[in-house]
């Protein structure tokens, strides 16, 4: 069995994963969010402590570069260790969805939902109970920024 990717080529992987979505349907919430399915199906090569692979779906309204904006965030989270086999620091593979702040999306609030391949929980329940938020219903219009990134955390 081949050794999987090393996490640094996760920021590749979601890459392209948006990409190639974008280009075949334009890029909605939608659209963004089954491309980071994909990418959330990928496994790379993680540190073998709890908790090591992670997946968060967030949103909330944030000033960003001065303006009120709402964020709708899909993250891959994993982490890394020193050579002792301790904590080092996460690597977040990030895709951020933004649009013009509104009532309606204000009214949302903060929402934060985590995901952990070792959970033992299955990841396709995850994804379908995340489809039963109100924030699909608010951020049916294309949004104004799109953002991959990776950050070290």
């Amino acid at each position: 069995m081949a050794k999987p990717p090393a996490v640094w080529n996760a920021i590749g992987g979601l890459r392209r994963e948006i990409e190639s979505a974008e280009v075949v349907g334009g890029m909605s919430a939608d659209t963004a969010w089954r491309a980071f399915l994909r990418f959330a199906r990928l496994r790379y090569d993680v540190a073998e402590v709890p908790d090591a692979d992670g997946l968060l779906f967030q949103y909330g309204t944030h000033a960003v570069a001065g303006a009120r904006t709402f964020v709708l965030n899909f993250t891959g989270q994993f982490e890394l260790t020193d050579s002792d086999g301790g904590h080092d620091h996460y690597l977040h593979v990030r895709c951020d969805l933004e649009y013009e702040a509104a009532p309606a999306l204000e009214r949302l609030g903060t929402y934060s939902a985590w995901f952990f391949h070792d959970s033992g929980e299955d990841l396709t329940n995850w994804c379908e109970s995340l489809r039963g938020s109100p924030v699909w219903s608010e951020v049916d219009r294309l949004p104004v920024g799109l953002t991959v990134s990776a950050d070290r955390v």
